[in-house]
């Protein structure tokens, strides 16, 4: 990056190609012998949102939520031949995969979607409760609130219950 020529005890920094990582970041000059003495180009996989990961209704999001090529890992979006990376989504939406791979330059799987978090089912079989024992219905939305309802004469234990995916929290009343 440097130029032709790397004076004594210095160094240069490695370049490679678009789609391509070089094996070391740098090389140094000690005597006139590079070192170390060769670096490669690795063929690196892009994961980004947009391409990478995809949300069903990207208009619902908040403004500011989704900023198209943001990275789609936690690592972030170049990957290296080889590795393998924790997909991300935006708060509040999940990843239909967990984690992607990079090999020779393609991501396994190709794609994944993030998904608004996991629903909850409203709790069954409580004594004293109603059929529904929530007033939102028998399945809640992701990051919702169940409200509990018993038969006349009772009262819940808990004035609410919290949805976060899949999750009930508390999980009965």
């Amino acid at each position: 990056k440097e130029g032709p020529q790397i004076a004594h005890g210095q160094s240069c920094t490695t370049e490679c190609g678009t789609g391509y990582l070089p094996s070391a970041e740098s090389l140094g000059c000690e005597f006139g012998v590079l070192w170390p003495e060769t670096f490669s180009c690795r063929k690196v996989c892009m994961a980004t949102v947009g391409s990478t990961a995809t949300y069903r209704d990207p208009d619902a999001l908040p403004p500011g939520t989704l900023t198209l090529g943001a990275p789609a890992c936690v690592e972030g979006a170049t990957l290296p031949t080889g590795s393998s990376c924790e997909t991300v989504c935006a708060e509040g939406y999940v990843p239909s995969e967990a984690t992607l791979s990079c090999s020779e330059g393609l991501l396994s799987p190709s794609q994944f979607r993030c998904d608004l978090g996991k629903p909850c089912g409203s709790p069954q079989f409580v004594m004293n409760a109603r059929v529904v024992s929530c007033a939102e219905g028998i399945q809640l939305d992701h990051d919702s609130a169940c409200t509990p309802q018993c038969l006349p004469g009772f009262v819940p234990t808990e004035p609410q219950l919290h949805c976060y995916h899949s999750v009930l929290s508390p999980q009965t009343f």
